[in-house]
């Protein structure tokens, strides 16, 4: 089985922290600091990036969702916008992708959240026995039997 794409021996942690790198929205921009962090969230539905960094490589004009989302705090309606592409962990490259615009984030080291838009593309492996955590874009053909035995998956 090979599925090295990214091995991580930092969990446990308080969370998953993955380097990221949003593409500016033209050649003109030229940010300081290419590489930032960003989080896993299962429970978030789309990627969100902090206004601060869309702001600082060049993505200014925002759509208002018409509907809320829930949240850790409550229903939020988001503003969005599309991005260029971003680059998650060194490898995983996603073009045009729409993103959440997150409000009050502008001295934080994380600088935002992968939802579920972007994780369902991958299969990611979390063991607490191995204190190991994977993401990979490969197929893993020896999950489909242990899926199978435990009959949440047909």
């Amino acid at each position: 089985m090979d599925c090295s794409s990214l091995v991580s021996d930092t969990f446990p942690s308080t969370t998953i922290r993955l380097p990221f790198v949003l593409s500016p929205a033209n050649t003109k921009i030229r940010p300081s600091s290419l590489e930032q962090l960003v989080i896993l969230d299962t429970g978030a539905t789309r990627t969100s990036i902090s206004k601060k960094v869309l702001l600082k490589h060049g993505y200014g004009k925002y759509t208002k969702s018409a509907t809320k989302k829930m949240t850790a705090v409550g229903e939020i309606s988001f503003s969005y916008c599309t991005v260029k592409s971003i680059k998650l962990a060194n490898e995983f490259v996603y073009e045009n992708l729409r993103v959440d615009v997150l409000e009050g984030w502008e001295n934080r080291a994380v600088v935002g959240v992968i939802g579920i838009d972007v994780l369902s593309q991958l299969t990611f492996i979390l063991s607490g026995e191995h204190k190991k955590f994977l993401l990979t874009n490969k197929s893993i053909p020896e999950l489909l039997p242990l899926l199978s035995r435990t009959g949440f998956f047909i």
